[in-house]
């Protein structure tokens, strides 16, 4: 089990996609379709990044004896973030939740069905908290561009830095 990038507890994912390069030709299969033709599209069109290409694919579960939470964090090394939900809200309580406020009282939990999709961008503050049960999403990251994924650059922070 390897450590997680935002807090270094166990992260109990599988990536069938890493580093701009698919790792899982069965999914592929089923996933490469969705992504090319749906997220991709929407992903470059909503944040208007024609060259926004896709980095890494993660499934990530949290359950009982396991990982419950992922501590409030920003997808810093991802442009663009989109969480899928695969499990449904009635087998766990808890879940994604968005924190844009530095306070505790400003967070709010994503209702997320299976089959939904959160898009959102590397500077929302968000994590999650499963109190109960088990919840399984896919996470889908995002970089403003391939030459970004091969280098494993983030660019947009020094084109906001310029910005002032």
């Amino acid at each position: 089990v390897k450590a997680d990038s935002v807090d270094k507890m166990p992260s109990f994912e599988y990536y069938p996609f890493k580093d701009g390069e698919w790792k899982d030709v069965g999914l592929r299969a089923l996933l490469g379709t969705f992504v090319d033709e749906s997220v991709l599209p929407y992903v470059r069109a909503r944040y208007s990044r024609e060259e926004t290409a896709l980095a890494d694919i993660l499934v990530r579960r949290y359950r009982p004896g396991e990982r419950r939470t992922h501590s409030v964090h920003f997808d810093g090394h991802a442009f663009v973030t989109a969480v899928l939900g695969l499990s449904a809200p009635a087998d766990y309580k808890g879940g994604l939740y968005v924190q844009p406020g530095p306070g505790v009282s400003t967070r709010r939990f994503c209702h997320l069905e299976p089959g939904d999709l959160l898009v959102h961008s590397f500077d929302l503050q968000h994590g999650v908290h499963v109190w109960e049960g088990v919840r399984y999403s896919m996470v889908f990251w995002f970089k403003d561009c391939a030459a970004s994924v091969q280098a494993g650059t983030t660019p947009w922070y020094e084109e906001l830095a310029s910005a002032g």
